[in-house]
């Protein structure tokens, strides 16, 4: 049983190429295809993913291309890993639509504090030059 499991895995592997073609026709259909269509006149021949064999002419197709790639799957994290903690809490709030508020939120004061008023500066006076005695 592991040996059948095994080759359905190679075969499932080596059945699909990593660079799937997409090919999109103006009426919105959208045909993965095994690899790139061939022109034969002002038609396109290609063959799907499933084993179809079609045509179209070249100005039903609205656009060929790399097929795009999954995105890569979101972080996971382990409720054991003690590093991950803040990442954790935040998920299990997320998942129970709760919001957390980092700080709160800022009191109204009842009455202003008067400022410290500074002293009042006084006139400097004006310096007037000493008198030298003559001889």
């Amino acid at each position: 049983m592991f040996k059948i499991s095994l080759i359905l895995l190679l075969w499932g592997q080596l059945a699909l190429p990593e660079s799937l073609t997409r090919l999109v026709m103006k009426d919105g259909t959208v045909y993965t295809l095994k690899e790139p269509p061939q022109v034969s006149g002002n038609r396109l021949i290609f063959t799907t993913v499933d084993g179809l064999t079609l045509s179209a002419k070249q100005d039903d197709v609205q656009s060929i291309g790399a097929a795009p790639k999954p995105p890569p799957p979101a972080p996971t994290y382990m409720p054991q890993d003690s590093r991950a903690l803040g990442a954790i809490a935040r998920e299990d709030r997320e998942r129970q639509h709760k919001v957390a508020e980092v700080a709160p939120a800022p009191t109204q004061r009842p009455t202003i504090t008067p400022k410290k008023r500074s002293p009042a500066k006084k006139p400097t006076p004006v310096k007037t030059p000493t008198p030298r005695p003559t001889s």
